[in-house]
């Protein structure tokens, strides 16, 4: 949900411009969460007036009825998103499995990696996939286990 570079590739995904989503990210709607709580309104309310004057404050420019087709969806994807991931918080407990982190995430931290650390060579024997999900299930829930060794 807080997810910044799974965001940006499902907004390019669904037929965002590039440009309009980095006005967005610089105005600070960078992620699922901040753009399904955008406005004070359901999306299945059938009224988006007020979604596409949040957007429009945010991009200082008037949106098109073609561009809300795509904001409308990514939005819904949003609340659907953040209820869901709401919903499993509360239900949530220490048995239970960590979740994946979105392939998007994931590939932005693996490169981070890479970066930080350049002397190890990344490969399919040292994938970093399953610390990643684990460190990331300890974000989202706040509390992190003691991590065996094995």
């Amino acid at each position: 949900m807080e997810s910044k570079a799974s965001f940006k590739a499902r907004a390019l995904e669904i037929g965002i411009a590039d440009d309009t989503i980095e006005a967005l990210i610089a105005a600070g709607l960078n992620s699922f969460s901040k753009l399904a709580y955008v406005c004070a309104v359901n999306p299945s309310s059938g009224d988006d007036t007020k979604l596409k004057k949040a957007i429009e404050d945010l991009l200082g420019s008037e949106v098109n009825s073609v561009d809300m087709i795509s904001f409308r969806q990514l939005w819904f994807e949003s609340y659907t998103i953040a209820m869901t991931e709401l919903e499993e918080r509360v239900k949530k407990t220490p048995l239970d499995t960590p979740k994946a982190l979105p392939l998007a995430e994931r590939m932005v931290r693996i490169e981070k990696q890479k970066k930080d650390y350049p002397g190890l060579v990344f490969d399919q024997f040292l994938e970093t996939g399953p610390c990643l999900d684990r460190q990331g299930s300890c974000h989202d829930r706040r509390w992190c286990p003691a991590i065996p060794s094995s």
